[in-house]
């Protein structure tokens, strides 16, 4: 039915020369299972299901179920319950027919009505019934029905098995507003783009044939070939599809950041893995503009090209790939690498101390700015963490009232300039935030949210022009030893940002009820203009306001010398002069155009059989990019063109 794959429910354990898991039912829609997104409904109002599908062997009715009423407390898909709304048996209220349009397949179709509703509950296709046998499922249906024979448009977000050959345009909906938003606020997206455990990417062997064992095969299918300099995989020329999809939708956003190839991927020195997020990154930034790549780095520079990484777990740090030592990985931008904080690591219980340690190990520059040799020279960010073992459980109960992110994000101040990026769920559940309803966290209703920590650091910091460059290590001179003192100074433009801390106020001592005592003494910057005047600031780093503001006058041999006293937790000095450097603005969100179809022929039908299909979408993929014309070619306009308005016409006009 257009595609090589398809869901397989089965009663055995082998059918078709392939083994796979028992899985005698699958489920969509409904106010659970992650990750689906529940479906709206309109009340009372009649729904037509439809499923093609094929058997093998089998002994018993394959089903589709739905329940009317009230969504099921406890079920499998062993038994998954409901009310039988179409089955492969006879029955009154559904109906069984060839699919005159598919040889070999069977489209089943019934009816419901959606009742008091406003979201459908699980629809469950299901074997459980059957003694023996497989059902093959590949698309399934599911519509209003309109008066005058008429159905609604397809309601299902994945109705096709076959998803590497088509978008979920709800997501992808969905992502533009979410994007639109982010615009708005000035807030930027890393999207993770593949999934290494995706099975589907497992399938084909390098010559586009199906696995023989699709399920048990070697994952290593995923990555592709190689540079594949000889020809294309059928899988890197479908992510390659995707990868250009990504660019033609979204990467006129500004919130977009960067790409992420994948999450914690393996760290094998020169393997796959490496080899994919260069090619990426070589895709990305020269070849989705049609800019041929010379030699082995993609130096083209377009205003629309975005950032390219991937990222790593625990203690994995591919040194030879961020660094590019060979010359052999030049288009990956930022390194990443994931981890947690555990009992057992340095700094689980100073959380200033836990993000200093990594930053300044990792961090593209040493202290007095000459290149770090145990980092890599491009910016350096955990792109996953949180507090295990002993600390999830105490912030998922709000110890310290947020005092550990507080100690965490101004630690940050640091000379290595490592960006953190907190888990927000699994081990960093309600650590940051916590909704009334939000169950496993507190106490029934309680609620906290310490997300005004991340503003309250940026008011300070968001004027120091640290991507202009020229910032080292400040490297103060402490009296006391119970003081810390972080930040960086650029000497040339006489401007420093410091943060001190009393060095015993951290979240576990504070929640062991440790007697803190208040601390005083004296800092000393080195490296200002000798005799200048300079403009010093005090920061409360608890509500993000300049608490005291003065003007100080370096000595002789450029130092300034600043007093502390009885500092009880911290606080935060900026030196110099701020006042011709900008705020980042909000950015204005990306009108977005919306194509118009030509009236001639059927909109989004390229092969001319009467009907807008996958088959359609194949040769508007074929020619995308390419200055061919008319609706046989893909160009659905008449532009002259293959693009993304071409899409938005088959999009709107698919299954119809």
């Amino acid at each position: 039915a257009g595609s090589e794959v398809y869901w397989w429910l089965n009663a055995d354990t082998t059918g078709g020369g392939n083994t796979f898991n028992y899985t005698p039912c699958l489920f969509t829609g409904g106010t659970s299972g992650f990750p689906s997104a529940p479906i709206p409904a309109k009340k009372n109002t009649n729904y037509r299901v439809r499923v093609r599908y094929r058997t093998l062997d089998i002994s018993g009715p394959f089903e589709v179920l739905h329940w009317s009423s009230n969504a099921p407390s406890q079920s499998s898909c062993t038994s998954p319950g409901g009310t039988v709304i179409a089955s492969s048996a006879a029955g009154a209220g559904w109906s069984n027919s060839p699919d005159a349009a598919n040889t070999g397949w069977t489209i089943v179709s019934g009816t419901f009505n959606s009742g008091d509703r406003d979201y459908f509950n699980p629809f469950y296709l299901s074997a459980a019934k059957a003694s023996k046998g497989h059902v093959f499922i590949d698309y399934v249906w599911l519509e209003e029905v309109l008066a005058g024979g008429q159905f609604g448009p397809n309601l299902l977000y994945k109705p096709w098995a076959a998803q590497h050959y088509y978008v979920n345009q709800r997501n992808a909906y969905a992502f533009d507003k979410a994007l639109a938003y982010a615009e708005q606020k000035g807030l930027t997206f890393k999207p993770v783009i593949l999934e290494k455990n995706d099975l589907l990417w497992r399938f084909f062997e390098y010559n586009g044939q199906l696995s023989s064992t699709p399920y048990s095969q070697n994952g290593d299918l995923f990555y592709g070939n190689g540079r594949e300099s000889t020809g294309k995989t059928k899988t890197r020329f479908l992510h390659e599809a995707w990868w250009r999809y990504l660019q033609a939708r979204w990467g006129y956003s500004t919130s977009i950041h960067s790409w992420e190839l994948l999450n914690e991927g393996p760290s094998d020195p020169d393997g796959l893995h490496w080899i994919m997020v260069d090619e990426l990154g070589k895709y990305m930034k020269c070849k989705v503009f049609d800019i041929a790549v010379s030699g082995k780095d993609c130096t083209y520079d377009h205003p629309n090209a975005h950032m390219v990484s991937t990222s790593f777990y625990g203690e994995g740090y591919p040194y030879f790939l961020w660094n590019n030592k060979d010359g052999n990985y030049p288009d990956i931008d930022f390194a990443d690498q994931h981890m947690y904080a555990r009992d057992e690591d340095q700094g689980f219980f100073d959380e200033a101390e836990f993000t200093y340690i990594l930053s300044t190990l990792r961090g593209a520059k040493k202290a007095d700015g000459t290149l770090n040799t145990q980092g890599a020279p491009k910016p350096f960010i955990r792109g996953e963490t949180a507090w295990s073992g002993s600390a999830d459980s105490l912030f998922q109960n709000n110890a310290t009232d947020g005092l550990w992110l507080h100690n965490s994000i101004w630690g940050g101040i640091n000379y290595g300039g490592m960006t953190e990026q907190y888990w927000l769920d699994g081990p960093g559940k309600c650590h940051i935030y916590k909704e009334p309803n939000r169950s496993g966290c507190g106490t029934a209703g309680e609620v906290w949210d310490h997300r005004n920590e991340f503003g309250n650091f940026n008011k300070f910091i968001q004027n120091v022009p640290l991507n202009k460059g020229g910032y080292i290590d400040a490297g103060p001179s402490v009296s006391n030893s119970n003081l810390r003192v972080w930040g960086q100074i650029h000497k040339a433009g006489n401007r420093a940002h410091i943060w001190i801390q009393n060095k015993n106020h951290t979240w576990k001592k504070v929640y062991d009820g440790v007697s803190i005592a208040n601390q005083s003494g004296t800092i000393t910057l080195s490296g200002f203009t000798p005799n200048k005047g300079l403009k010093v600031e005090w920061w409360n780093t608890y509500t993000g306001t300049v608490t005291s503001s003065t003007n100080m006058t370096t000595n002789g041999s450029g130092q300034l010398t600043l007093t502390v006293s009885a500092l009880k937790d911290d606080t935060a000095v900026k030196i110099g002069d701020y006042s011709t450097v900008p705020i980042t603005s909000t950015l204005t969100p990306t009108s977005m155009k919306t194509a118009t179809p030509t009236p001639a022929g059927k909109p989004g039908d390229a092969n001319g059989d009467g009907k807008v299909d996958g088959q359609d979408y194949l040769i508007w993929l074929f020619n995308y990019g390419k200055s061919v014309t008319g609706p046989a070619n893909g160009d659905f306009n008449n532009s002259g063109k293959v693009d993304g308005a071409d899409y938005l016409i088959w999009i709107a006009n698919y299954e119809k």
